[in-house]
């Protein structure tokens, strides 16, 4: 699939991005596993990420898009990224404290004295 422009504000079309249970549509899929790939290499600001979004997509050749809505797509995806594995952090230390507890270290639910 290639890059298209969203048909709603950016702000309006990624929404949820945040959310532990954002699911990209296909259209945001290509621009996160853009940002994925440039994140990866090291790229870290926006400007920096959007070019190499632009590279990787080939966007250049065929000029359909706006630098400004891009910019903000590849902004929303960074920030879905970092969500996506705070939210993954957050999980696993919900799991570690869990096994913490004196009732999970004797393999089950306390017995009532």
């Amino acid at each position: 699939m290639t890059y298209t422009p969203p048909l709603c504000p950016v702000s309006d079309d990624w929404a949820d991005y945040r959310s532990e249970t954002f699911t990209p549509s296909p259209r945001q899929a290509v621009i996160l596993g853009a940002v994925r790939s440039a994140l990866a290499s090291g790229l870290h600001y926006v400007a920096h990420l959007r070019e190499a979004v632009i590279a990787s997509l080939r966007l250049d050749a065929d000029g359909a898009y706006d630098r400004v809505t891009l910019s903000h797509e590849v902004y929303y995806a960074r920030e879905a990224i970092r969500a996506q594995k705070a939210w993954r952090r957050h999980r696993a230390m919900s799991l570690a404290i869990t096994d913490l507890r004196p009732d999970a270290a004797a393999g089950g639910a306390r017995q009532a004295a």
